[in-house]
């Protein structure tokens, strides 16, 4: 079996959600002896595209009589693997290109039950839809060399025993910067990152973002693979803020790591986050702090240790093997189909 694998935005934009969403598939693809392909000429038996800038090119697939499969919401805060439009007032909407792309595909993959209610809820409809968490790449994060380690506090030049936290999120979210802001503020001895892409606003927006911030939080452009990963290797905490999309990539790799997840305000459920069972999920922005304060002294081990577990329970051999069974019942379901 072969399998067209594409996502691809540019050397430029190429080291964020989407491409860490890529490698999770190729490497469970790998790990179940499954060949994974870049191009259609090379005949693949099932074509699996994982943004809406994509649209030709699954349409293309499709009419050729490749099934076709789609990831939705798994990378919603990178703008080139994004499927959701939000309203200043929080309203999600799908845009027309990827309404196009949904509709192009045999199989629509979503991280969780949330995720495929809120589809239905932008008014689309198919009973094409599974529900399938991402994968983690557990080696990846665990072996993790002094070295290694070193690069995120060496790249930004933080004190020796600094104590920080880390987020991943739209720039231009302006409710989870300004909890972002208020979370800094209750809590000046955590030094906050936030990552996200400046495709919207610009390095201009970011460099006004940073001078109306707390000189503790740092918003930044999306980083190197190897410092994104040090960076979550040696954090206090991932910060989740309840504005923005549950972000189930960056939340099995910090369970891979046994770093603790902080998510403030309402959880929307990604399928991987319990509130008080795998991750912290306090009310408000005020507890938040409180919380993230104890974490810099002390942790708790039973909450870090059922993250590890899903993170282990979402292998990337498992994604794979999942993978394989999804794929091997699409193609004898439109066999079936084209026999009768």
């Amino acid at each position: 079996m072969k399998i067209l694998v594409r996502f691809v935005p540019g050397a430029r934009n190429d080291i964020f959600e989407g491409t860490r969403l890529r490698k999770c598939i190729k490497g469970g693809l790998e790990l179940n002896n499954i060949k994974w392909v870049e191009s259609i000429f090379a005949e693949p038996d099932v074509c699996h595209f994982l943004s809406p800038i994509d649209e030709a090119k699954a349409h293309e697939a499709k009419a050729e009589g490749y099934p076709v499969v789609v990831s939705a919401l798994y990378a919603e805060s990178d703008p080139y693997c994004r499927y959701l439009e939000r309203s200043p007032e929080n309203f999600y909407s799908l845009p027309q290109k990827s309404l196009k792309m949904l509709n192009e595909a045999d199989l629509i993959l979503v991280p969780s039950l949330s995720a495929k209610n809120l589809l239905f809820q932008c008014g689309f409809q198919s009973q094409n839809i599974e529900i399938l968490t991402p994968g983690v790449n557990i080696a990846r994060f665990e072996e993790i060399d002094p070295l290694e380690a070193q690069i995120f506090s060496r790249y930004f030049k933080l004190p020796k025993e600094a104590k920080y936290a880390m987020s991943v999120g739209d720039l231009d979210d302006k409710k989870s910067i300004e909890k972002a802001k208020i979370l800094a503020e209750l809590a000046p001895n955590i030094i906050f990152f936030y990552f996200g892409s400046t495709s919207k606003v610009g390095e201009g927006g970011l460099k006004k973002l940073n001078k109306q911030s707390p000189g503790n939080l740092r918003f930044c452009g999306v980083t190197e693979d190897d410092v994104y990963r040090s960076g979550i290797s040696g954090a206090t905490c991932f910060v989740e803020y309840g504005e923005s999309i549950s972000q189930p990539v960056e939340e099995l790799e910090a369970m891979a790591v046994k770093v603790p997840i902080v998510h403030v305000g309402k959880l929307r459920g990604s399928g991987i986050l319990q509130g008080g069972v795998n991750c912290y999920d306090p009310s408000d922005v005020t507890e938040a702090a409180k919380i993230i304060d104890s974490l810099s002294t002390s942790k708790d081990d039973k909450i870090i240790m059922q993250g590890y577990k899903i993170a282990r329970e979402n292998s990337l051999s498992v994604l794979g093997e999942k993978l394989k069974g999804l794929y091997e019942s699409l193609i004898k379901k439109m066999e079936e189909n084209q026999n009768d």
